[in-house]
C-alpha cells in the first residue's frame, strides 16, 4: 500500500510541476508579447512623430519659398507698374469706316429680321459711331 501511495504522490507532484511549467511558459510568452507590442507601439509613435516633423519642416520651407516668390513678383511689378508714364503719343480718335465697308442696316435701312447678334452689333456700332 505504501508503494501505491508513493506512486500517487509522485504523480501528483509531476502534475503540479507540469502545471507550474505550463503556467511559467504562458506567463513568459504573455510578457514577451506585451513587451513586443509596447516596442511596436513605441516604434509607431517615433515614426509618426518623425513624419509629422518632416511634414512641418517641408511646410515651413514651402511657405518661405512662396513668400520669397511673391516678394520677388511684387518687387518686379512695383518696378514696372510704378514706372508707367502717360503715353507720349496722343491717342487717335476712331473714325467711321467708309460707306462701302459699312453694312446697309448700319446706314439706316434695317433688315426684316435681326438675330440677337445683329442687334448687339448694331448697338455696338451706334455706340462707336456717336
Amino acid at each position: 500500500m505504501l508503494f501505491r501511495s508513493n506512486i500517487t504522490t509522485n504523480r501528483e507532484g509531476e502534475r503540479r510541476n507540469a502545471e507550474q511549467q505550463t503556467w511559467n511558459r504562458r506567463d513568459s510568452v504573455n510578457r514577451m508579447g506585451i513587451a513586443q507590442m509596447n516596442g511596436s507601439l513605441s516604434d509607431m509613435n517615433q515614426s509618426s512623430n518623425g513624419m509629422a516633423n518632416t511634414l512641418n519642416q517641408q511646410s515651413a520651407q514651402q511657405s518661405q519659398q512662396a513668400g520669397a516668390l511673391f516678394s520677388a513678383a511684387g518687387g518686379i511689378a512695383g518696378q514696372y507698374l510704378g514706372g508707367l508714364k502717360a503715353p507720349t503719343v496722343a491717342p487717335v480718335e476712331p473714325t467711321a469706316p467708309p460707306a462701302y465697308l459699312t453694312p446697309s442696316y448700319a446706314q439706316g435701312s434695317m433688315p426684316a429680321y435681326q438675330t440677337p447678334q445683329q442687334t448687339s452689333l448694331n448697338n455696338l456700332y451706334s455706340a462707336i459711331k456717336y
